[in-house]
């Protein structure tokens, strides 16, 4: 019940502001103008440089002109990032049981996350009154990962050197990684302004993990596990 309870408030958290995103708001730019919209997108994730898994992100954003060459925006995104992870074997030495070691492979790892991203986007002031307004991304997030699913096969290998296969495994793992990760973001951003009012926004940036994700430093797992990602994303205001 818990859990059913912490899902649904994880999923109010999102809906609520993408009620008042949806509208759209703002095609104003400049210091004082405000916009907000809809975001969504595809991310390429990894895990200290292994396999690389396919996830997306979607929500909404907020974005407040502080400077006529800066705006700040802020996001509340619901993310499912992840990677495939290397190959391990557990063995039980000195254990009595009737297994001599597992051998863990094909693994990927599947996060759930809600994420709160803070980003500068600096611009030329004179883009301002154009169509197309080019900006670089520099900023952080703060991500809070409630669920996480690892999927592998398993090789179990006996003392008198049988081995046996179960393969296609999902086991809930969320307990083994920390739930925050904070990010350090850098990228680019071009809004396009339509004559309607609206502003369609295509932003690419990088999110490198700061934090440790790995709660317990195992050697056969290759000790601590620090995430990144490439987003690509599509707004609307």
């Amino acid at each position: 019940m818990k859990k059913k309870t912490k899902h649904f408030l994880l999923s109010c958290l999102v809906a609520a502001p993408l009620t008042l995103f949806a509208q759209g708001g703002g095609a104003d730019y400049g210091q004082g103008s405000l916009r907000y919209g809809v975001k969504v997108g595809s991310t390429l994730n990894q895990i200290n440089n292994a396999g690389m898994l396919v996830g997306f992100n979607g929500g909404g954003f907020v974005s407040y002109g502080a400077l006529d060459i800066m705006d700040v925006q802020g996001e509340i995104l619901y993310a499912v990032s992840g990677a495939s992870q290397d190959d391990y074997t557990k063995y039980y030495d000195g254990f009595e049981t009737t297994v001599e070691g597992i051998r863990f492979f094909n693994r990927s790892v599947s996060i759930q996350s809600i994420k709160v991203p803070v980003m500068a986007a600096l611009k030329f002031a004179s883009s301002n009154s154009g169509s197309v307004v080019p900006k670089l991304l520099i900023g952080a997030s703060y991500s809070y990962n409630f669920a996480v699913f690892e999927r592998h096969d398993k090789e179990y290998l006996f003392p008198n050197g049988e081995k046996s296969i179960v393969g296609n495994r999902l086991e809930n793992v969320t307990s083994s990684y920390e739930s925050s990760q904070v990010e350090a973001i850098g990228g680019v951003s071009i809004d396009f302004k339509t004559e309607g009012g609206r502003v369609f926004t295509l932003d690419m940036r990088y999110h490198l993990g700061l934090l440790n994700i790995q709660k317990f430093e195992r050697p056969y797992e290759g000790g601590a596990q620090f995430p990144s990602t490439l987003a690509i994303n599509f707004a609307t205001t």
